[in-house]
């Protein structure tokens, strides 16, 4: 299973565009930051798409990502539609996210 690609942040850290930052993107309101020191070592360190696909399958209430993003211990999420980015942050504000045994900040 592949990591999320770790990004240059001279740019969007959500699209990987060079040429604005993240307070700029058109995809932000679709945007979910995800943080947890979980992503610094073992599984965590492969941790992206494919496991929030998965947890989107087991909720059955948000589609998968459309892209995934890593910069350190840090996700930079982008969902299909901005329901589903609420609904990944209703599901984990509410069940909690936990990545290689931590608990991680979804905002």
């Amino acid at each position: 299973q592949a990591s999320a690609p770790d990004i240059d942040v001279n740019g969007c850290a959500l699209c990987g565009s060079a040429d604005h930052q993240v307070s700029m993107c058109a995809d932000r309101s679709r945007g979910v930051l995800i943080q947890s020191s979980g992503l610094s070592s073992g599984p965590g360190l492969q941790y992206g798409a494919a496991d929030l696909a998965e947890v989107s399958r087991q909720s059955e209430d948000f589609a998968a990502p459309e892209r995934v993003q890593r910069h350190h211990n840090a996700l930079y999420v982008t969902w299909k539609s901005d329901t589903d980015a609420l609904r990944f942050l209703e599901f984990a504000t509410g069940e909690g996210l936990e990545i290689n045994g931590e608990l991680a900040s979804v905002e």
